[in-house]
């Protein structure tokens, strides 16, 4: 709200402090990726914005959890030993296992 406020009262250079950095960080990145989207034309006149905010709690959109008896690194650890993705791995899937697994090395079977 403080946010829509600044932007009502056509703030141009705005400081905001928080208790949460993720938080704080992610506010950042929007403003910034806003601000490049913006052409400000004559006189200062900038394009309404419409901030919009959820209705549902953030942990409605948390993903279930998966029950299985496998280990949180077992499919980081299969593609390291054989380079060959699950059949059922989406392109998605694959790049993030990708990513992953360059955080990570086998030693033997560790």
């Amino acid at each position: 709200m403080g946010l829509e406020e600044a932007i009502d009262l056509r703030i141009k250079y705005l400081d905001v402090y928080g208790d949460s950095a993720l938080v704080v960080n992610q506010i950042k990145d929007a403003l910034a990726t806003l601000a490049s989207m913006i052409v400000v034309k004559y006189c200062n006149k900038v394009p309404n914005l419409i901030v919009m905010s959820l209705d549902r709690l953030t942990h409605v959109f948390a993903v279930e959890e998966v029950k299985d008896e496998k280990p949180w690194y077992f499919d980081i650890k299969c593609f390291l030993q054989s380079q060959i993705y699950s059949s059922v791995a989406s392109l998605k899937d694959k790049k993030t296992l990708r990513r992953l697994a360059d955080n990570f090395y086998l030693n033997g079977d560790v």
